[in-house]
Order: structure tokens, then C-alpha cells, then sequence
């Protein structure tokens, strides 16, 4: 998908709330940060100055986006790096905070994403998620299912129903704190790395 046709598809939800949520959640970020599937850069707006910022993104049309939205915010400390989450250039437990926003959806393999997210994090660093995970049960757990079946294809491969909450705690990340936005259909995850792993 190409930045600007991603931007605009995702315009009616920055406006309808998920702006906040970005800035609710990214406020948590602090120190040495990576940001995983970084998209076109609309999480830029809500860091907080005092971070330093890698973020990777394997789409280049995306990452060509970002890469301009990073200039005109002036984020100089930024470093953009073309890959895929799930194969990070990093060494283990290097940064404080891991940031993934509507990323979890669409991954190939969204387990093995966690996976090294969790690698890459600092013992008692945090782990920042956003994600629409759908109801996961019911009739809206159903619809949601139905219409993943579809909108898969024209969305980059999203999942409307995937629950990151699970592998969370296969990986052992305890949770901090679990909020639910708009009957539940997004969740935000702050979580953090034991100390002991």
C-alpha cells in the first residue's frame, strides 16, 4: 500500500479517536525506543522530545513517507532501517521501550514479532501495543471474523480479530495495564520484561 492512500484510509480514524490513543499510549515511551512496522510515521506526533527514536519498517513505500514526515518534524535523532520485525539487526536487550501500533493485525507472523520484541527490550523495559482486536466472542467476535475473511486482502494482510493478549503471556510479559476503547474493539498493552529474563 502506498503512504498516501494509507494515510487517507487512515484518516477517519485519527480523527474519530485513535490520534488520542496514539498519544495516550506513546506517552509511556522513554529513553532508547524501536518502534516496530513504523508505517508512514504518524506515531512521530505523540513522542515525547527526550526519546531516541529507531524505527524499522519493511515496506519502502511507507518507509519513503515516514522518511518525509520525519523531516518536517524535525526528528533528526530518528534512525529509519528497511526490515522485516521479525529478523531485528539489533543485539538482545538494548532498548527501554518497544512500540507496536496496529502491527500485531498484519504480521505474517505475529507471534515470532513478539517474540523478538521481547529479545530486543532491556529486562524491565516496556512493551507499547495498540491494537483493534475485534470482540472476542459473540456475535461482534463472529462478524469480525467474517469480515477479517475479506478484508485481508485489500487491507496488507489485517486481521480485524487477532488478540495479541495471549501471546503476551506465552512469551511472559505480566501485564501492567490492559485498556479497552469503543466496546472493546481496540485495546491498549503496556507490559513489561521481567527483570529475570
Amino acid at each position: 500500500m502506498f503512504g498516501h492512500i494509507y494515510d487517507l484510509f487512515l484518516l477517519p480514524f485519527e480523527k474519530l479517536g485513535l490520534a488520542r490513543l496514539r498519544s495516550q499510549l506513546l506517552s509511556k515511551a522513554s529513553g532508547n525506543v524501536l518502534e516496530i512496522g513504523f508505517g508512514t510515521g504518524l506515531n512521530l506526533a505523540h513522542y515525547p522530545s527526550s526519546i531516541k527514536l529507531t524505527a524499522v519498517e519493511p515496506n519502502r513505500a511507507l518507509l519513503t513517507k515516514a522518511k518525509q514526515r520525519t523531516k518536517k518534524f524535525n526528528r533528526v535523532d530518528t534512525h529509519l532501517i528497511e526490515t522485516e520485525g521479525t529478523n531485528l539487526p539489533f543485539e538482545s536487550g538494548i532498548f527501554d521501550t518497544v512500540v507496536l501500533t496496529l502491527v500485531f493485525c498484519s504480521a505474517k507472523e505475529p507471534e515470532a514479532l513478539l517474540k523478538e520484541a521481547h529479545r530486543v527490550l532491556k529486562p524491565g523495559g516496556s512493551l507499547l501495543l495498540l491494537e483493534h482486536t475485534g470482540r472476542q466472542n459473540g456475535l461482534a467476535f463472529i462478524f469480525f471474523s467474517i469480515l477479517t475473511f475479506g478484508w485481508k486482502y485489500i487491507s496488507g494482510g489485517c486481521h480485524l480479530n487477532r488478540d495479541p493478549s495471549q501471546a503476551l503471556k506465552t512469551l511472559g510479559f505480566p501485564t501492567k495495564r490492559e485498556k479497552h476503547f469503543l466496546l472493546g474493539i481496540f485495546k491498549l498493552f503496556e507490559v513489561a520484561k521481567p527483570n529475570n529474563s
